[in-house]
């Protein structure tokens, strides 16, 4: 989970939330439904807000999650893109909007002050938890320790641990902020890393640690 900044909402949802009796899948809402979404990721990257899988302009792959139910459906601040979730499969199996179902999260990751990433961390092996138990809370609501989500952060954390490699010696803290950089940067496409979180973490964990000591280089 990564923090996301908001973008300004789409023309068009402006413009329907007008209309008397305006609601969300109302009548002629099939294109402002896809405004919101083509916005929503490219503000996200084309990552799922909760578990940061790569998404894709889609109405049957991306899902435009309601952050909080107790808000307006038409208040784009409370309105995330998401993955499936592994729709379809057994409970135990599936993530994000499709565990969460109905169930209200404490933490947004669109609300800048809930600092969502400093809450969380993830251990070599692909586990994600945190030591706030409100945050904790929502990583369980929505299942974001799936056989196939950690083995997915496993192998991002491998290859970031195998990145900062280099001669059995420490990299430098202008090389790990380099690489920093380039996982938090959107491409020409406007798209994230998929699990850019994972890495970020694992990268900005090691630069403290270079921070702390001489630079030998």
């Amino acid at each position: 989970m990564i923090s996301i900044k908001k973008n300004a909402e789409p023309r068009l949802l402006t413009a329907y939330r007008l209309k008397p009796g305006a609601v969300y899948d109302g009548p002629d809402f099939t294109p402002v439904k896809d405004a919101i979404r083509r916005n929503l990721l490219e503000e996200q990257g084309y990552v799922c807000a909760y578990c940061m899988q790569r998404i894709h302009d889609h109405p049957l792959k991306t899902k435009i999650e309601h952050w909080h139910s107790q808000h307006s459906d038409l208040d784009y601040k409370m309105l995330l893109a998401c993955c499936d979730g592994a729709q379809g499969q057994p409970p135990a199996m599936q993530h994000c909007d499709t565990s969460k179902g109905h169930n209200l999260l404490k933490n947004n990751p669109a609300n800048l002050t809930d600092r969502v990433e400093e809450k969380i961390r993830y251990a070599h092996n692909g586990i994600v938890s945190s030591d706030d138990g409100l945050m904790q809370a929502d990583l369980n609501t929505l299942n974001l320790n799936t056989p196939k989500l950690v083995r997915y952060r496993a192998g991002v954390c491998q290859a970031v641990y195998d990145s900062l490699s280099k001669d059995r010696n420490e990299r430098t803290e202008k090389e790990i902020m380099e690489q920093i950089v380039r996982w938090q940067s959107k491409n020409e496409t406007h798209q994230l890393r998929p699990f850019c979180g994972v890495a970020l973490y694992v990268l900005r964990k090691r630069l403290r640690r270079a921070k702390v000591k001489p630079d030998l280089h």
